[in-house]
């Protein structure tokens, strides 16, 4: 009928193809937890996806038929809905996914989106948070300072920092204390977003400062590398024709060093396991300033405890 209500948006698919499209939309979400796609596509596979969720919460043999009308494959995508993801959202009463506006993914600048699920091992929000929490709390954001002098109510902040431990009923007094203590000075709105992100994932606040510590290591590794950077390239423009002091290489080496032990005790058991090999392992050797690798032939001893070979 023209210019009738539309309950729904047709896509400009007929029926069939529309409700293929969302199934096969929905059945690669469930899959790899996020994707993109344009924005109204977006907006009608979330509702589609979401009542699937909650058949999953029902867990009766009539939601589980109808959740296996839904997808193509449902040997294989219904054993994760009804375990992992009602687990996950057990306690959660609503609001399982979130689209995200982007740029447009294609030449024709077709309004695009991505479709996740919420609490999930791709959250961007989660990560999204973890990052601004970075920034704010080595004050790399001067626009985070300048909001935080305006803003001088001291409630609102308390309020904020209440937040983060709401729905974490498993944390214990001294991580509380610890979040609490870190988080001075962080703005108003990143403590709500804190809360939306932590609220109803199982140990989300110990997740969060896990994810904060490894990117707070990365940044500062990254400020190393260019403080040595920048001390190379001063010995190299210096007058004494490009040569560095005893103290300036001391200094690299030294800095060297600590990175080296920093990536070993970071890096898992295979990590460890392929260091190993790399230093210690065919006769590989670690000379020289800047901890550059020189190869070089290590003979095994021999009975007389010579080195044999030349």
């Amino acid at each position: 009928m023209a210019g009738g209500h539309m309950k729904h948006r047709h896509l400009g698919r007929t029926s069939s193809h529309r409700q293929a499209l969302l199934r096969n939309l929905v059945t690669s979400l469930f899959t790899h937890e996020s994707i993109s796609t344009t924005w109204p596509k977006a907006k009608e596979a979330q509702r589609l996806a979401e009542k699937v969720v909650t058949l999953a919460k029902r867990d009766t043999n009539a939601s589980r038929r109808q959740a296996e009308r839904i997808f193509y494959n449902p040997l294989l995508i219904l054993p994760h809905i009804f375990s992992t993801i009602k687990d996950r959202y057990a306690t959660r009463p609503g609001g399982y996914t979130r689209v995200l506006r982007i740029e447009p993914l294609k030449e024709d600048q077709a309004p695009s989106a991505i479709l996740e699920l919420v609490d999930g091992p791709k959250d961007m929000r989660f990560h999204m948070t973890a990052k601004t929490l970075v920034r704010e709390r080595l004050g790399l954001s001067s626009a985070s300072a300048s909001t935080s002098s305006s803003n001088p109510s001291a409630g609102a902040a308390a309020d904020g920092r209440s937040m983060m431990t709401r729905g974490n009923a498993n944390m214990t007094p001294a991580v509380i204390a610890a979040a609490t203590a870190e988080n001075e000075g962080i703005r108003d709105i990143t403590l709500k977003n804190v809360d939306k992100v932590t609220r109803f994932r199982p140990g989300g606040q110990e997740a969060l400062e896990r994810l904060v510590k490894r990117m707070e290591a990365e940044v500062r590794r990254g400020d190393k590398e260019r403080e040595k950077e920048a001390r190379r390239n001063r010995g190299g423009a210096g007058s004494a024709g490009g040569r560095r002091t005893a103290r300036e290489a001391e200094s690299d080496e030294d800095v060297d060093e600590e990175e080296m032990e920093e990536e070993v005790e970071d890096e898992s058991e295979s990590g460890k396991r392929r260091d190993r090999w790399r230093w210690k392992g065919l006769g590989i050797a670690r000379d020289g300033y800047y901890g550059q690798v020189a190869k070089r032939r290590v003979y095994p001893k021999s009975s007389s405890g010579m080195e044999s070979g030349s």
